[in-house]
């Protein structure tokens, strides 16, 4: 099994491609015949619940399927969407979680670990993990709740769209996207009333789910949540932006969590060699050059790929007492960043550094999140 995250069927004149993304990126399966195609499509709508008659408008539906082999079971979200040459399938794989997930395994130096884990120690706050689609910010929260069902005895309840997995022990509420029965403000407001200790929202989309959370976080809830920002600072930006009184994102924000997932090498096949002067001034770093760096190779292990898996980049915010204050005086997001930067707060890319440096990822994955800095 290569882990695929996503199935994508793309119709063509000649049939359709079958391709998947593993460890973030797009490989080819296969070509698939016109009537292999047809009857495909037909089998999977059965199978997610949706019409087969409707060929003209997007569908979305779902189901789960047992791995032969006693390998466990994954859900299987499916999405389609009418093309030129016919309808367009994309499968997200929700593979169920053996054992449960834990900060250790997602990448986190030590520093940065701690930090979570000092918040998730505390009995109210907020904090907000942020970064674009597919960045790992959804696992990153579940991780942090089967902490503290470990921890302590508590009532855990979440808000989300979807529910990714299932987790013992947690109230999960599933936003209805056909009614407007179940939304994330109804859903919220009537958690607050079920003596919730944690509340997790799957994202903060507009004002009024921002303003519930953070009256959550300042009556005595611990608040876990998601934001689409670049950075931890954007965070703040973000909140104020929305119409948050700068003084309630203060008093109420207490961890903003940057992330980005970069692909691991493979643990058997990296291959040796010193960082060259014109990577080390590509990265801005020349105090590293002639830094044993790894390369990927490919091996039987990793599908001749070089890489295994993905690893976390975060960058952590956390909004002590000084910069509340600053937040809560109408600061700009640069002179929060400067003020994160002469304290030693790590950003993204020196987090990156550091994983190559270890080497658990490669220089040219590095250059990905210095492209994007």
């Amino acid at each position: 099994m290569r882990g695929a995250s996503d199935i994508h069927i793309d119709p063509t004149p000649k049939g359709a491609t079958v391709r998947m993304r593993i460890d973030g990126q797009l490989e080819l399966f296969e070509h698939l015949k016109p009537d292999t195609t047809m009857e495909l499509t037909g089998r999977l709508k059965v199978m997610a619940g949706l019409d087969i008659a409707e060929k003209r408008a997007p569908q979305d539906g779902r189901f789960s399927h047992t791995i032969s082999g006693n390998r466990g079971k994954v859900d299987l979200r499916v999405a389609t969407l009418p093309t030129r040459y016919g309808e367009r399938l994309t499968l997200r794989l929700l593979v169920s979680q053996e054992t449960a997930l834990t900060l250790d395994q997602l990448g986190f130096m030590p520093e940065h670990q701690y930090l979570v884990e000092s918040f998730l120690k505390r009995i109210q706050g907020m904090m907000i993990l942020t970064g674009p689609t597919g960045s790992g910010k959804t696992t990153t929260l579940y991780a942090a709740i089967n902490m503290l069902l470990k921890e302590k005895p508590i009532n855990i309840m979440t808000v989300e769209d979807p529910i990714e997995y299932e987790i013992a022990g947690a109230a999960q509420c599933e936003i209805d996207a056909n009614s407007d029965k179940v939304t994330f403000n109804s859903a919220l407001r009537s958690i607050l009333r079920h003596d919730p200790d944690v509340v997790m929202i799957g994202e903060i989309r507009d004002k009024e789910t921002a303003e519930i959370a953070i009256k959550a976080a300042l009556t005595g809830h611990m608040v876990l949540s998601t934001l689409h920002t670049n950075s931890a600072a954007a965070t703040v930006t973000r909140l104020i932006d929305m119409g948050v009184e700068p003084y309630l994102v203060a008093a109420a924000l207490r961890l903003s969590v940057a992330q980005r997932l970069l692909r691991r090498l493979c643990h058997v096949c990296p291959i040796p060699r010193p960082l060259t002067e014109k990577e080390a001034i590509a990265i801005d770093r020349l105090d590293l050059v002639g830094q044993t760096i790894y390369d990927p190779a490919g091996c039987i292990y990793c599908g001749n790929k070089g890489y295994n898996g993905r690893i976390g980049l975060y960058e952590l915010l956390e909004l002590k007492t000084e910069w509340a204050r600053m937040v809560a005086e109408g600061e700009s997001e640069s002179e929060l960043v400067a003020k994160m930067r002469a304290d030693g707060v790590k950003s993204l890319l020196e987090d990156a550094i550091d994983k190559m440096i270890a080497g658990k990822t490669s220089f040219d994955e590095v250059m990905l999140v210095a492209s994007s800095w």
